[in-house]
């Protein structure tokens, strides 16, 4: 289902949108293996992107078919992540579709950029971390978590983050060893970036050699230093989650008169972003809910969320933007699953109070609807879609 969601109206906006602009032409240069243009980051999403194109063609279909079916494996991520964590199927329900209808997966999945890959693998290496929890350290579980970590860390280098987290809660909640840790899952992860950096001797421009490799990260890091500002949608780690500074991807006039606009915006949809966040809040200070058992399992999907959340405090950056709470953001789902199940538990006449928030959130999402995939609307419409003047 969420597949279709995602592929339906993919095709607009027709022409490149937002950093697509980078990675398309990246991604069609390291599919011929002609050269290596977007030396920035690692060739890993870019590589799929062009695995879209090859598939598909040189167009705006081919360009983000990989996305959405990235963007369907990160929904089914976050479904068995609540799973496993909580071991209720209506949690994970509630979890899967707050996520669909928090918009941003669903502008991601439909947008070829490395954020969305990324994030897809670091889901599903949490997964197996929370798999190898059950299993008290199953070596087999923190192996393909450092893998996947591996992967995420290839597409773009925030997925280092993810080792981070995993390792933080592995040890410090899960109480693995830390050897464990490092030689199951960290020491799998840093080869596989690496192994993730050989099809670059195969383009023609730069021409690598086998020891260039290790160089590459030191140019990226200079690359990312390089970055200038200002930017009209640049902003703050804390205005992602109050919702104060979302970002327009597109926004293209058409019409003999520029009658008409499509855009697509990337918005948390309100209810969910504020609600998940007096959630998140809810459960960090609340130490007996959901209970003495989960409790672990509740904390390390928080203190997963501060990582990812709270890195943007300290990474230097001359310029930021909204999508970088997009990992993060895939929790809010499920703390406001376990948050809502709590009340439902607690207040037996409320027991349908988390299918009644999703139906909210439900109505929300396709309210936004048309300013989230590019529909064509007329010009003068799209204000009402703004419902603070920061929005604009």
């Amino acid at each position: 289902m969420s597949q279709a969601l995602f592929l339906f109206h993919i095709q607009f906006p027709a022409t490149l949108n937002f950093d697509e602009f980078h990675y398309v032409p990246a991604a069609k240069d390291l599919i011929t293996l002609d050269s290596n243009r977007n030396e920035e980051h690692p060739p890993l999403a870019k590589i799929l992107i062009g695995i879209g194109i090859k598939m598909d063609g040189d167009r705006p279909f081919g360009w983000r078919l990989m996305s959405a079916f990235f963007g369907s494996l990160t929904l089914i991520g976050i479904f068995t992540l609540a799973y496993f964590a909580m071991g209720s199927l209506r949690i994970a329900w509630v979890t899967a579709l707050l996520t669909l209808f928090n918009q941003l997966l669903f502008v991601q999945a439909r947008i070829a950029m490395l954020d969305t890959f990324m994030t897809a693998f670091l889901i599903w290496a949490v997964v197996f971390l929370y798999r190898a929890s059950i299993h008290k350290g199953r070596a087999k579980d923190l192996f393909i978590c450092g893998v996947l970590l591996g992967l995420a860390t290839s597409c773009k280098w925030f997925g280092a983050m993810g080792v981070l987290g995993c390792v933080l809660v592995g040890s410090a909640i899960f109480k693995f060893k830390f050897k464990n840790l490092l030689f199951k899952m960290v020491l799998p992860a840093i080869a596989v970036y690496f192994v993730c950096q050989l099809p670059l001797l195969f383009v023609a421009t730069p021409d690598y050699g086998f020891f260039d490799l290790f160089k590459l990260p030191y140019k990226m890091w200079q690359a990312q230093r390089s970055v200038q500002g200002p930017h009209p949608y640049h902003s703050v780690w804390y205005q992602w989650a109050l919702l104060i500074r979302p970002m327009w991807y597109a926004f293209d006039k058409e019409g003999p008169h520029q009658e008409w606009v499509r855009g697509v915006i990337l918005l948390g949809n309100p209810l969910i972003m504020y609600l998940g966040l007096v959630s998140g809040i809810f459960l960090f200070l609340k130490k007996n809910v959901p209970s003495p058992r989960l409790r672990p399992q509740v904390k390390g999907l928080i203190w997963l969320y501060l990582v990812f959340f709270f890195t943007w405090v300290v990474i230097p950056r001359n310029v930021s933007f909204y999508y970088y709470y997009y990992p993060a953001s895939c929790f809010l789902g499920i703390f406001i699953a376990i948050f809502l199940d709590w009340i439902r538990r607690e207040s037996p006449h409320l027991k349908y109070v988390d299918w009644a928030v999703v139906t909210v959130a439900c109505a929300i999402f396709f309210y936004f609807y048309p300013i989230l995939m590019a529909l064509k609307i007329p010009a003068d419409q799209y204000v009402r879609y703004m419902w603070f003047r920061s929005w604009i």
